[in-house]
């Protein structure tokens, strides 16, 4: 055989070996696109309240397993956390400055869903911060001098076991 005759055997022989096996092979299963929404509760709060991140995948595949949902403050991550099946990713998040703080909820996909993402924003005040509400009975708390005390005496928590009948 001439050498010119042999090179067209190998590649008529390569394009057909190709050709068998694009054409029977199998498809690999194809990701669904997804989309990301993301709610902040409240929506307004004081700086080191806590804040409810709550992300929500949608696609028609299951969103859960993969690398999860990532939570930013503009560029800083928050936290990774798992997606369930039912789509939805939940951190809770404190803010330390005031100011307008841009959220984006990242969800990082897997071998059902691709990846998508969203942001909201959560507007934070510089006033005080009282871990226990506007109970009357603690806002002369060490620490916490300004917390308000507007609400009635009939609501004041009394039994405890601190000296002032106040729950601390």
């Amino acid at each position: 055989m001439k050498r010119w005759d042999t090179r067209k055997t190998w590649q008529a022989g390569a394009l057909a070996a190709i050709a068998a096996v694009v054409g029977l092979a199998t498809p690999a299963m194809a990701a669904d696109p997804s989309t990301t929404t993301l709610q902040v509760s409240p929506p307004t709060a004081a700086a080191g309240a806590p804040v409810l991140l709550t992300a929500t995948v949608v696609c028609p595949g299951d969103p859960s397993g993969g690398l999860g949902m990532t939570f930013f403050d503009g560029g800083v991550i928050l936290a990774t956390v798992p997606v369930a099946a039912n789509g939805q990713a939940t951190h809770v998040a404190t803010f330390a400055t005031a100011g307008t703080h841009t959220i984006t909820a990242a969800y990082n996909g897997n071998a059902n869903c691709f990846a998508s993402n969203t942001t909201a924003t959560v507007a934070i005040t510089a006033g005080p911060y009282c871990p226990w509400g506007p109970d009357p009975c603690k806002d002369d708390r060490p620490g916490y001098p300004n917390c308000p005390s507007s609400l009635s005496p009939l609501v004041v928590q009394q039994p405890s076991a601190s000296p002032d009948q106040c729950r601390w």
